[in-house]
């Protein structure tokens, strides 16, 4: 913890409004883990998962190895 330098803020670009909503939608169906509904797949995104701090070295060791 403690103070962190910020990095370079990401370039502001036009888009698509229908682009965003179509994101928002696909976010919102995974959040609220709808079932009844066509599963949306995010089109200019990469899926992550988040893990616990406590878990990084684990993960990483998978992942370097």
């Amino acid at each position: 913890m403690g103070i962190s330098q910020l990095g370079k803020q990401a370039e502001i670009v036009q888009v698509n409004p229908k682009n965003i909503i179509a994101e928002i939608e696909a976010i919102l169906i995974k959040v609220l883990n709808t079932s009844n509904v066509n599963q949306q797949k995010f089109r200019n995104a990469k899926q992550w998962e988040q893990i616990k701090a406590l878990e990084s070295e684990d993960f990483l060791d998978k992942v370097v190895s």
